[in-house]
């Protein structure tokens, strides 16, 4: 299973709160508001790699 860090974890979580697809931009939104600081770009980044780790799609 692969490790899960502290911001892909928050993003799964943000994702799971909404049940919608979210994009990058809204996603960087809803992160400030739980206090992780991530710009659009790491949030795309992020969800790259969750997507190639299999857990988003």
């Amino acid at each position: 299973m692969p490790e899960i860090n502290r911001k892909k974890l928050a993003i799964l979580r943000a994702l799971d709160t909404h049940g919608e697809p979210l994009g990058s931009s809204r996603l960087a939104q809803e992160l400030a508001n739980l206090g992780v600081d991530l710009t659009d770009r790491a949030v795309r980044y992020q969800l790259q790699q969750l997507d190639e780790a299999g857990l988003t799609e």
